[in-house]
């Protein structure tokens, strides 16, 4: 082959590698609504955690923080998160059982509660979904900050 046709063979095998990524890409973000819950469905994975990271005001010690976590069902069938089971009794499920049509998302709600004692330190819990019909666990972790007087924002992280 001739330099020029080993290029020209390159060029065409890129274009065609950007074109079938640029379809599966539409395709992963059309089905599932995003390229991640397509890589979960793959990984025969049931639920899908829109973001990682979620903003959450930090609390005063003694208050109740609204924990709000946006949920993804990558399957064709529907899914019922029956409960959660929670690392601490400071935290509790608010709108469950839920249930997920195939490929519907929703916002799972949490409410974490703090005490007094609870002032300058950082509250690591987690909540593992309960789901109908079983799945692998799926465990949420929080983080959260409590202070005494501040209304500063910090981040709460979402894991699984």
């Amino acid at each position: 082959m001739s330099k020029q046709s080993n290029i020209r063979w390159l060029k065409s095998s890129l274009l065609i590698a950007v074109v079938a990524g640029i379809v599966l890409t539409g395709f992963a973000s059309w089905r599932f609504g995003s390229v991640g819950a397509a890589v979960a469905r793959m990984r025969g994975e049931v639920l899908y955690v829109k973001s990682r990271t979620i903003e959450l005001p930090t609390v005063r010690a003694g208050e109740k923080a609204p924990v709000t976590v946006t949920i993804r069902n990558v399957r064709s069938t529907p899914v019922r998160i029956l409960g959660a089971r929670m690392s601490c009794s400071c935290a509790s499920p608010m709108n469950l059982p839920l249930t997920l049509a195939p490929y519907e998302e929703q916002n799972l709600k949490f409410e974490v509660y703090t005490v007094k004692s609870d002032a300058g330190t950082t509250l690591r819990e987690s909540a593992t979904l309960l789901t109908n019909p079983a799945a692998r666990a799926f465990t949420l972790g929080f983080r959260l900050d409590v202070v005494k007087n501040s209304r500063q924002n910090k981040l709460v992280s979402v894991g699984k």
